[in-house]
């Protein structure tokens, strides 16, 4: 009689298999009774119970470990974006400085090319003040013995020895006609020697604007070489910073592959973690729909059994 009811009662419930199963066997023994069924209740209660447990257990360390992996995917992806944004900052300081250098190397090849014209300039002002001075020198000189000599000339020089002086002194002959001195009075002579010393202040003056010339040209050529000096080092600098900043950039984006690595890594751990979130989500959905429907068969099974007892 107990069987037949329950085995009517179990099928018309829908009893997973596996628990209908145990209570059809268990009722269908020989004398079974209704503690026995009852027990058997309590013990498939306590395995649901541990079932839940487990699932439930397994679906909050899921969770868990979703919720970690978002995050660890969010600050990934907020390190990426952050990694290639000094990227994109310092490839772009980069070109800026690449500008700079360029223009500070146009600016330094203008000033060494004036270096070079002033330099140039000034060595051909010091090789013409050297070959002034050789000239204006031996005209002096030259000058000078022929004043020694003038005070001789008036009163014993012959016209032998004027014409042999007048040989070895060219540049007088388009001055003064030496030979007219001899026996010439004194004023004459010193009419001459006038003239001479005309020369001689004449040549001087010729060497101080040579000298002056080439002054002016070692000054500017000074002034050069300070403003190259400037824009070299200026140039330096542009190039210096332009080699840094390349260096950064490299290393920027070797941080920013690496950052890329990290967020793809993180994203698979998240999209793994998201999957087995949802399969213990299945499982915890499913059991407790199976305790919940089993439970109720439980309750109706003891209630029925209570009646039987009656």
């Amino acid at each position: 009689m107990i069987f037949f009811l329950l085995a009517t009662f179990l099928t018309a419930s829908a009893v997973p298999m596996d628990h209908a199963v145990l209570l059809q066997n268990l009722v269908s023994t020989e004398g079974a009774s209704v503690k026995q069924i009852l027990d058997m209740i309590e013990q498939l209660r306590e395995d649901n119970s541990a079932t839940i447990t487990k699932v439930t257990k397994e679906n909050e360390d899921a969770k868990s470990d979703l919720a970690a992996a978002k995050q660890a995917l969010d600050e990934a992806i907020k390190a990426e974006e952050l990694a290639l944004g000094n990227h994109e900052d310092a490839v772009k300081k980069l070109g800026e400085l690449v500008e700079v250098e360029d223009s500070a190397r146009a600016v330094e090849k203008d000033a060494k090319t004036k270096l070079d014209i002033a330099q140039r300039a000034s060595d051909e002002a010091n090789s013409f003040l050297a070959s002034e001075n050789i000239r204006i020198d031996a005209e002096r000189e030259t000058c000078e013995e022929i004043i020694v000599l003038l005070t001789r000339l008036s009163a014993s020089a012959t016209k032998e020895f004027i014409s042999e002086m007048a040989q070895n002194n060219r540049r007088l002959l388009s001055i003064i006609d030496l030979s007219d001195l001899a026996g010439a009075d004194p004023t004459a002579v010193e009419e001459v020697e006038k003239m001479i010393n005309q020369l001689i202040a004449d040549g001087e003056t010729e060497r101080g604007n040579v000298k002056a010339a080439a002054e002016l040209a070692a000054a500017q050529l000074s002034d050069a070489k300070d403003y190259h000096k400037e824009k070299l080092e200026a140039f330096n600098w542009a190039s210096g910073e332009r080699v840094i900043q390349d260096e950064r950039v490299a290393n920027l984006l070797a941080v920013a592959k690496r950052a890329t690595a990290s967020t793809k890594k993180a994203q698979s751990a998240h999209d793994a973690a998201d999957i087995h979130q949802d399969s213990t989500q299945t499982a915890f959905d499913f059991e407790t729909q199976r305790v919940e429907g089993e439970e109720k068969v439980f309750v109706e099974v003891e209630q029925l059994l209570s009646t039987l007892k009656q």
